[in-house]
């Protein structure tokens, strides 16, 4: 590793710059930090470096045939040449053995000296088999020696920043200053510590001077490191992957940080012991919500047939970095689709889309994908593009609420000994639609003529749900279909207090019944769809009668009008689906002569009904 540097060769830190885009990238000039963050720089190489291949002995005579070759980051060579007599050598760098290189720094190399000579101490004048250097340096050296019994034995290398996790040094990887590093002896004593040091492409260096055919240990602390690029920290490095390759270029390290050095002859020194770190940088989360009507995508939106479902979209990339190409795929819209777009770290897209299910549909559940590219800045995954995703769903359902109801028989079941009538009306109440529903009080049955309701699986008490057969305790009537049955008893005196409005005794009685239900989940929580109410009428002819005779009984069909006033929404003169009834509407209903004979309101459904006519 040459400690002397190109003349004039400024350190260089990284910078950040905004890009057209708005987002926010790294960028390492060409220098001892290279392209590191990931960004090739387009300019092709130029200048040269150069240096000598020398003798450390009294005479530094040069030594001839040294093949030198300079490696660009992505592996590109120039073409090799050999030392001179004098032991220098030029590296035109636009002379490529094959591709053209691209801008520095380079991984220079040397081969091919006379097998006796060893490489000597690292110095001022002199470094390893492998260095690094930017274009135009003048001074990657490398000094020689005759081994020999007088000759120092020397260890140690470069601890670098393992970039792309590959284990091995590739030339736009930087050097890690402020390591601690400790030799210590076979039984773990602590025999020497330095600090990796070094300036620009030679950053990173260390070594030891130990002593001949003694083991020992050489270990490493990063928390201690300094100057590292893109963020990083010293917690956020990690041992890298060890790599079986060059030894002079991978790292040597086990799990443990540490190097095991073998017993070394006098004068064998080793420059080949590098401590490569790396580490995993957090990829950034992005996320999607598809809601409908303010319903997230862990609910569910109820929506009246007929009516257009609006969705919103939101995508936000919650950082850290950048992402890329950023995509949504809606499975049930296509209009709720977007991008391709970039989103910077905590930028949000938003949108809304509509979708008219089509007629008859229950509902649907929209599913959206939203997928962006990451390039990690190092790493394992450095220089490819990682897919980010994220779904979520929204969830409609488009229910036809609906109940039946028939009053199956109105009967008179006795009369007492003072010619009261007793009546008996069966009723039978159907969900006949797609949702349940609640009907919950009294109030929400309404039989404007029994005076008592009972039967053997029906009971009420006021203020209170009723519970017919299978309705649930919380008034919920499933979804099945299912009927309940119950019965109305009311008593009459037609001879006596009850007459008609003319003061007769009562020869009819016609009853009325109105069910509302109001649509809820199955949990019984409302769903904000409108109430549906259902209402039959029926007729039982009267007459005083003494004890225990009945006598024949004719259910007479009633004179009625009725109807509904509704909200025509798209004006087309038709009851659609969805189109909600108009409460409180006064109606009249007239004679003949213009006179008015009755009057009522229309209930909660919009129905109104005049009957007895």
């Amino acid at each position: 590793m040459a400690v002397k540097r190109a003349a004039g060769a400024p350190d260089h830190t990284p910078i950040q710059r905004r890009a057209a885009s708005g987002i926010t990238v790294v960028a390492l000039l060409a220098s001892g930090l290279g392209v590191a963050a990931g960004l090739q720089l387009a300019a092709a190489a130029s200048g040269s470096v150069s240096g000598a291949v020398h003798l450390v002995d009294g005479a530094d005579s040069g030594v001839a045939g040294v093949e030198v070759v300079a490696i660009d980051a992505g592996g590109n060579r120039t073409a090799p040449v050999a030392t001179a007599a004098d032991g220098s050598y030029s590296l035109d760098l636009a002379l490529a053995a094959d591709n053209p290189l691209g801008a520095g720094p380079y991984r220079v190399e040397f081969a091919g000296w006379p097998a006796h000579l060893r490489e000597t101490p690292i110095g001022p004048d002199n470094g390893t088999s492998v260095q690094f250097a930017d274009a135009n340096a003048t001074d990657v050296s490398l000094g020689l020696a005759e081994p020999g019994p007088e000759a120092p034995l020397v260890i140690g290398n470069r601890v670098w920043l393992d970039m792309n996790g590959n284990g091995a040094q590739d030339a736009d990887e930087p050097g890690i200053n402020g390591v601690t590093v400790e030799l210590l002896d076979a039984d773990s004593g602590l025999v020497e510590t330095t600090v990796s040091n070094g300036a620009g492409t030679d950053a990173g260096g260390w070594q030891f001077t130990i002593e001949p055919e003694t083991a020992y240990t050489v270990r490493f602390d990063a928390s201690t490191s300094t100057g590292l690029p893109l963020g990083i920290t010293p917690a956020d490095l990690e041992v890298t992957a060890r790599q079986v390759g060059d030894g002079r270029l991978d790292s040597d390290m086990d799990d443990a940080a540490a190097i095991t050095i073998a017993p070394h002859a006098a004068g064998e020194s080793d420059h080949s012991l590098d401590a490569g770190f790396s580490a995993i940088p957090e990829a950034p989360v992005l996320t999607i919500d598809v809601s409908v009507a303010g319903i997230d995508g862990e609910g569910v939106a109820w929506y009246q047939a007929g009516t257009p479902i609006e969705y919103a979209v939101v995508v936000t990339n919650e950082g850290p970095g950048a992402l890329t190409d950023v995509i949504v795929e809606a499975a049930v819209e296509p209009t709720c689709a977007g991008g391709p777009f970039d989103l910077a770290e905590g930028e949000t897209r938003r949108w809304t889309c509509r979708s008219d299910p089509p007629e008859g549909a229950g509902g649907q559940v929209n599913v959206a994908r939203a997928s962006g590219g990451w390039q990690a800045p190092y790493g394992p995954g450095f220089g490819r593009v990682t897919t980010i995703e994220d779904t979520d769903d929204a969830e409609v359902r488009i229910p036809t609420p609906a109940i039946d109801i028939d009053i199956d028989s109105a009967t008179v079941t006795g009369v007492s000994d003072d010619g009261r009538v007793e009546v008996t009306y069966t009723y039978e109440v159907s969900n006949a639609g797609d949702i349940d529903l609640l009907f919950g009080s009294e109030a929400r049955f309404v039989d404007d003529a029994c005076d008592t309701i009972v039967d053997a699986a029906f009971h009420t008490t006021a203020g209170s749900p009723y519970n017919v057969g299978d309705l649930d305790a919380d008034g919920i009537l499933d979804i099945e279909g299912e009927t309940w049955r119950f019965r109305c008893i009311t008593d009459v005196d037609p001879a006596g207090a009850d007459r008609d409005d003319d003061g007769e005794p009562l020869g009819t009685l016609t009853n009325t019944v109105t069910v509302l239900g109001t649509p809820v989940e199955s949990d019984g929580t409302r769903t904000g769809l409108s109430d549906v109410s259902k209402q039959d009428t029926a007729t039982v002819a009267l007459a005083a009668r003494g004890a225990n005779d009945p006598g024949p009984v004719r259910v007479v069909e009633p004179a009625a009008i009725g109807g509904r006033i509704w909200h025509d929404v798209d004006g087309d003169g038709v009851q659609d689906t969805g189109e909600l009834g108009v409460s409180g509407v006064d109606v009249d209903l007239l004679d003949l002569d213009g006179a008015v004979v009755a009057g009522t309101a229309t209930d909660d459904a919009g129905s109104y009904h005049f009957d007895g006519i």
